[in-house]
C-alpha cells in the first residue's frame, strides 16, 4: 500500500511539473509568436547559479529564493527590452511590482 501511494504523489507531482512546463510554453508563445524552448536552459542556469551561491557563500535556501525572484524579474524586464525593441528603461513597471524591487 505503501508503494502505491508513493507512486501516486511521484506521479502527481512529476503531472504537475510536466503542466507547468506546458503552461509557460503556451503563455510565451500566445504573448511574443515565438516558440521558445530555452526554458529548461535559463532555469538550470538559475539552479546552478543558487547551488554555488549557497555552497560558497553558506546562504540558507530560503533567503536565496527572494532573491532569485527579484533577479529574475530584474534580468527579464532587461531581456525583454533589448530583444523585443525599446530599452528597458523605456519600461514602465506597474505599483504593485515596486513591492518586489525594494
Amino acid at each position: 500500500m505503501t508503494e502505491f501511494i508513493q507512486a501516486l504523489v511521484g506521479g502527481v507531482a512529476l503531472g504537475s511539473i510536466y503542466a507547468l512546463v506546458a503552461l509557460g510554453f503556451v503563455v510565451i508563445y500566445r504573448s511574443t509568436g515565438i516558440i521558445n524552448f530555452s526554458q529548461g536552459a535559463i532555469v538550470t542556469l538559475g539552479a546552478y547559479l543558487t547551488f554555488n551561491a549557497a555552497q560558497t557563500w553558506g546562504c540558507p535556501l530560503g533567503s536565496l529564493s527572494s532573491w532569485r525572484s527579484r533577479a529574475a524579474l530584474c534580468w527579464g524586464c532587461l531581456w525583454s527590452g533589448s530583444c523585443f525593441g525599446g530599452s528597458s528603461a523605456s519600461l514602465s513597471w506597474p505599483s504593485s511590482w515596486s513591492r518586489l524591487v525594494s
